[in-house]
């Protein structure tokens, strides 16, 4: 199976994305999403994602920005 969670090694990220990030059954998606995202590959979610799939669960439209190095 793919992973979509890449190894990077060493990287430096600014203090606004220094949080461990859990893996999605902590944002306590339903079975058919979790089981969906594993076969899909993926094994945790992005800093963003973590913080904007609460905001979505609740309803709440949200609009997040994301710096991209790679």
């Amino acid at each position: 199976m793919k992973s979509f969670v890449m190894n990077m090694g060493e990287v430096v990220r600014t203090i606004d994305v220094e949080t461990d990030v859990p893996d999605f059954s902590s944002l306590m998606l339903n079975r058919t999403s979790l089981n969906a995202l594993a076969k899909a590959g993926f094994i945790k979610p992005s800093p963003v994602q973590a913080q904007a799939i609460p905001f979505g669960m609740l309803g709440l439209g949200s609009s997040f920005r994301v710096q991209n190095f790679l």
